[in-house]
């Protein structure tokens, strides 16, 4: 490996780990940002359940409050008694069923004083209205035709919820129901509820952990919302972005979605509350919607980071357990490399590396085993210097060696041949001589 044209080394260790970390590093991080995405989605997908959910168990909820209602107006617009008073030009005092009228609608607002503040029956056709405590009002007093609940009757020919408006108790919406004789609208029943139980049912509602809901009514404005000094305000000064605010005014049934009420932002799911015209919205701040998401990715980092040390430390000890006995191997070497032949080899392994410690220990055994067949030789070659023919060799000479093993008993044959040729010629010239002599 070079780097700025000095070549640096890496042993096996630091190349085994950097083979398999890196790429696996890699692996573990694409696997990961993919499980992140996907569990996300998969979350987000089941807080927005959870939202959507929850808030259409508000809107449940306040639509039967107000079914209630609903069924006590419908049953009392079908009584004969309200169709008698109102299908006629008499006054309701001068109708003989007068007191048995202001009877029937005592019953039914002490029946639930807590919430019905009054009942009230308007005679279309002359004008006039009539409460459960007996007070009258004629077409003098007031104009139903300029009242809201009589537009939404007129127009949707069946029981409707108005807007809130304020009445002597407090905040109160109506709940008015057509009374028909002959197929023909002849007057109108109403309950006046207060709203104030219906606040504090929903204030009981949850959503999420820190989350809430909101109801609009017929006209956008806030008739329930945690912060009070919001409750009669239109959506449109509430400082809703625009997702949100259209969503409201056009009584969506939307998912969630993401959208911001002033500086802040929320994940808001509307749902439209039965045929009342008004709506409610469950709201969870971003930080709790989110917040399921961030404990996932923080759980696949530490995994992550986990997994990265155990590989990590599983390298090394892999990397460790094979260079430790080449270490060993290289020391070994590198002995034998500088003459010394006296050397053991440690090498404890079962794998390649072993197999390469007895190739290296068989060598150390042959190398011990020529200096057996030298340590001979040198002696042979000694014993021929002081004249000594008859040498006999004890070792058994393989390889190589075998061919120094045949010259030396070439040697000694041809050595031994030519000396005693030379014996037999000295004799011969002694004989010689004494011939000589004894002719002399």
């Amino acid at each position: 490996m070079h780097l700025g044209g000095k070549q640096i080394k890496l042993g096996i260790t630091p190349k085994l780990l950097l083979g398999i970390l890196c790429p696996l590093i890699v692996c573990i991080i694409l696997v990961s940002v993919f499980l992140g995405l996907q569990g996300s989605s998969i979350i987000n997908k089941i807080i927005s359940e959870q939202l959507d959910a929850q808030t259409n168990s508000a809107a449940n909820e306040i639509d039967s409050f107000f079914s209630r209602y609903y069924g006590v107006a419908e049953c009392l617009a079908a009584t004969q008694i309200a169709r008698d008073t109102t299908d006629t030009t008499d006054t309701f005092a001068d109708h003989s069923q007068y007191r048995s009228l202001i009877e029937t609608l005592q019953l039914i607002q002490q029946q639930d004083s807590e919430n019905i503040t009054s009942v009230w029956l308007v005679n279309l056709q002359t004008g006039e209205s009539i409460q459960n405590d007996g007070m009258l009002y004629t077409s003098n007093d007031f104009d139903y035709s300029t009242r809201s609940w009589y537009t939404l009757v007129s127009s949707q020919q069946e029981t409707i919820v108005t807007e809130v408006f304020t009445g002597t108790n407090g905040d109160v919406i109506s709940v008015a129901s057509p009374v028909y004789s002959d197929g023909t609208m002849v007057g109108v029943v109403g309950l006046d509820l207060n709203i104030d139980h219906m606040k504090d049912l929903l204030g009981e509602v949850k959503i999420g952990t820190t989350g809430y809901v909101t109801v609009y009514d017929s006209n956008s404005l806030i008739i329930y919302h945690p912060d009070q000094s919001l409750i009669d305000t239109n959506a449109a000064d509430a400082g809703y972005s625009a997702n949100m605010l259209n969503a409201i005014r056009n009584r969506e049934d939307s998912n969630a979605m993401l959208y911001t009420r002033g500086q802040t932002q929320y994940y808001g799911s509307t749902v439209p509350i039965g045929n009342t015209g008004y709506i409610a919205l469950g709201v969870m701040p971003v930080a709790e919607y989110t917040s399921h998401t961030a404990a996932i990715l923080r759980v696949l980092i530490i995994g992550m980071g986990i997994c990265v040390l155990l590989v990590t430390a599983i390298c090394a000890i892999i990397a460790m357990s094979i260079t430790r006995p080449l270490k060993r191997l290289n020391a070994t070497v590198s002995k034998l490399a500088d003459g010394e032949l006296d050397v053991t080899v440690d090498v404890r392994t079962h794998d390649e590396v072993a197999e390469v410690g007895a190739g290296v220990a068989r060598i150390v055994e042959r190398l011990k085993e020529y200096i057996l067949y030298i340590d001979e030789v040198s002696a042979v070659l000694n014993q021929i210097g002081a004249g000594n023919l008859m040498f006999t060799l004890q070792q058994n000479y393989v390889g190589e060696f075998a061919k120094v093993k045949s010259a030396l008993m070439n040697i000694r044959t041809t050595l031994t041949e030519t000396l005693t040729s030379i014996a037999q010629s000295a004799d011969q010239v002694n004989a010689g001589a004494e011939q000589i002599a004894s002719g002399a």
